[in-house]
């Protein structure tokens, strides 16, 4: 898995890479190729949640005080299905969460 960000809360991406197997146009050959499909799971207090897709609707349930990242993301036009968006909404997620003076 690689890490995406920083802090309690965060974004993991696994990359599952397969291998396709197609016939040429006339059928004559077999064409080869791979394709990459990321899934994702977000990290949140040593637990890890599989999310099924990069959206709000499967997002933002795991998150506690999700009204608030929600209203920063409109704010600041960020997008749930953009992998760096969500990057964006879990660090804010973090600032909002961290105590000030504990590392």
């Amino acid at each position: 898995a690689e890490e995406m960000n920083e802090g309690p809360c965060g974004l993991l991406k696994v990359s599952v890479r397969t291998a396709l197997e197609q016939d040429s146009l006339f059928q004559t050959l077999k064409k080869y190729s791979f394709t990459d499909r990321p899934d994702y799971f977000l990290r949140i207090n040593n637990k890890v949640e599989k999310l099924k897709k990069l959206t709000k609707e499967y997002l933002l349930p795991f998150l506690p005080q999700s009204d608030k990242v929600e209203n920063w993301a409109k704010e600041n036009n960020l997008k749930y299905n953009k992998e760096a968006d969500v990057i964006r909404m879990l660090d804010y997620y973090n600032q909002l969460n961290s105590v000030p003076g504990k590392s």
